[in-house]
């Protein structure tokens, strides 16, 4: 008697699905779940001649195929695919004379129009220059003056500066029916044998989670299903949602 055990680790790979075409794959990040589960809906029926209630028919209704996915490593992208979002990147650009406020108190905290912030000037609405660290201080990378001081300045204040460039993540930018062929690369660890695990059209939820306060490394949630392939759905090697593939006797 022999015995067959897995232990799976592997990579995951995505393809976002274009005119129905699989495209470049792209890697996620390192993950410590990877869980495939099917569902299904019956209909069923009993009879009412005995007094018993017995079963006497069963059909399947619908069935279903769902991912969940846990990545203990944050890529840009992976966060991006949580999020139903598109990375985009914003230009440098200037901001001149910009009006931060009329009603300032010293110790309030203003958050100016970008981040990674160059060339800051601040006048008062005399055209009087403030003075940094006298009246006022900046924290350049989250785009924030604090007031200081403002005993010889007349409001409202104006701050002028250079924007810098930045990758973005936008939330619910990613249309709403994009879908991705997905890959899993795995390996059993107790024998060494591989095998592959594809879906035809793996659509995410919009149920992603990330925590952004951790006391060790985070971790990133992705969950979705899996969508028949009517155009695979009558091939039997293939299937309408997806397949394991066992690469090794």
């Amino acid at each position: 008697m022999s015995y067959e055990f897995l232990s799976l680790q592997g990579a995951t790979h995505l393809a976002r699905n274009i005119d129905g075409q699989a495209k470049i794959l792209r890697e996620l990040g390192n993950q410590t779940q990877l869980k495939l589960s099917i569902e299904s809906d019956k209909m069923e029926k009993y009879e009412t001649k005995t007094g018993k209630r017995q079963k006497v028919f069963e059909m399947t209704k619908t069935r279903g195929v769902n991912l969940e996915m846990v990545l203990d490593e944050q890529k840009r992208e992976d966060i991006a695919l949580a999020f139903q979002a598109q990375m985009n990147s914003t230009q440098a650009e200037s901001v001149a004379d910009s009006i931060i406020g009329d009603t300032l108190e010293v110790g309030d905290v203003v958050k100016l129009d970008g981040f990674n912030l160059t060339d800051i000037t601040l006048t008062d609405n005399a055209d009087t220059p403030a003075v940094l660290g006298q009246h006022y201080e900046v924290d350049a990378k989250y785009g924030t003056i604090k007031i200081l001081d403002l005993d010889t300045l007349v409001q409202p204040l104006k701050a002028s500066y250079m924007t810098g460039e930045t990758e973005t993540t936008v939330l619910f930018t990613l249309p709403d029916d994009a879908e991705y062929y997905m890959l899993f690369e795995g390996i059993n660890s107790t024998n060494d044998k591989r095998l592959a695990l594809e879906l035809w059209r793996f659509k995410p939820e919009v149920q992603g989670e990330m925590d952004f306060i951790n006391e060790e490394t985070g971790e990133i949630s992705i969950n979705g299903s899996a969508l028949a392939d009517p155009q695979k759905n009558n091939d039997p090697k293939l299937g309408g949602f997806g397949r394991i593939v066992y690469l090794d006797k």
